[in-house]
């Protein structure tokens, strides 16, 4: 199998219907996804002579050469898919989500009692989001080592400073593709004002006009949900407001993504609406739950499930 930029399995050898084929294969779960990551415009993959597909679509046959579909078999260690879920998985999830904000508040809380500067902590918090997908470590070297008072922009060749994974990585997410945005991040945070906390209308003003240029709706959500809201509470906790920690908490779980999670999306989409599952506080609350309940044994106490006569919801 192939690690590296390009097919999954290199200078393969095989036999369908008596014939032996020799070439690439590549193996997705859907057939979009050859065109969704952009692999029939790289040449690294023009000698792809077989696809192995998880599931049957309307895309399989714009794919070229052979094609494989596999019935992938359940077994008993399949993930939970609430078969059995409460009435009310929305509101059990919204609880979750709260411990999961509590957890980001208290992130930048811990930060700020230990000394560390807000403006590099915000930095590598959304450069790390920028890696999201196995480039973290190396997006947040960039913000440790970066002099924010100086530099505003990124080395050229900053891409070839580092080793760069991108396989099978939307081409919006690859590093080359976020310059522009990380740059964005750098003025915007240079720029950071304490004031902010207190004015909810001058933060959204200057964020919009920051990045509404340079990046998607996606990532400027998450980068609200995982950073911005969160440091912003936690400066107001600092200051004793607490009426703008509620405000921040109320608008971290109206935020709603344009995309769901695809993991959530295939085991709860028979439970959970669409636009449920592009909602923050939704997909915040499943994850809380599958780092929480989807363990051995946690399993059988999750309050998503239906216990008899008991209703967690």
């Amino acid at each position: 199998m192939n690690k590296n930029e390009g097919p999954d399995a290199l200078n393969a050898r095989f036999l369908i219907e008596g014939t032996i084929h020799e070439g690439d294969i590549e193996f997705h779960l859907k057939a979009k996804d050859w065109f969704y990551h952009g692999h029939h415009q790289n040449p690294n993959y023009e000698k792809v002579v077989l696809h192995v597909l998880g599931e049957v679509s309307k895309a399989v046959q714009t794919l070229p050469g052979k094609k494989i579909i596999l019935e992938l078999q359940s077994s008993e260690n399949d993930e939970c898919s609430l078969t059995n879920a409460v009435k009310s998985p929305e509101k059990v999830l919204q609880n979750f989500a709260r411990f999961r904000w509590a957890d980001r508040v208290q992130f930048f809380r811990k930060n700020q009692n230990s000394g560390t500067e807000t403006k590099r902590n915000l930095l590598l918090s959304c450069f790390r989001i920028l890696g999201i997908g196995g480039n973290e470590s190396a997006w947040a070297k960039i913000a440790d080592t970066l002099d924010m008072t100086t530099s505003r922009k990124l080395d050229q060749q900053f891409q070839f400073q580092h080793q760069w994974l991108v396989l099978g990585m939307r081409p919006s997410q690859r590093p080359q593709n976020r310059v522009k945005l990380a740059e964005a991040l750098i003025v915007f945070i240079s720029e950071w004002s304490s004031e902010y906390y207190r004015y909810s209308e001058l933060f959204m003003k200057n964020f919009a006009e920051h990045f509404s240029d340079v990046s998607g709706h996606g990532i400027r959500t998450e980068l609200l949900t995982n950073v911005f809201f969160p440091a912003l509470a936690s400066e107001a906790v600092t200051a004793g407001n607490y009426q703008g920690l509620e405000h921040w908490q109320t608008a971290w779980m109206k935020l709603k993504l344009p995309y769901s999670y695809g993991k959530f999306e295939r085991r709860f989409s028979h439970v959970l609406s669409s636009k449920q599952l592009k909602s923050v506080p939704v997909l915040q609350g499943l994850k809380h739950m599958d780092s929480e309940f989807c363990k051995p044994r946690h399993c059988t106490v999750c309050p998503l499930k239906n216990h008899g006569n008991l209703d967690a919801s």
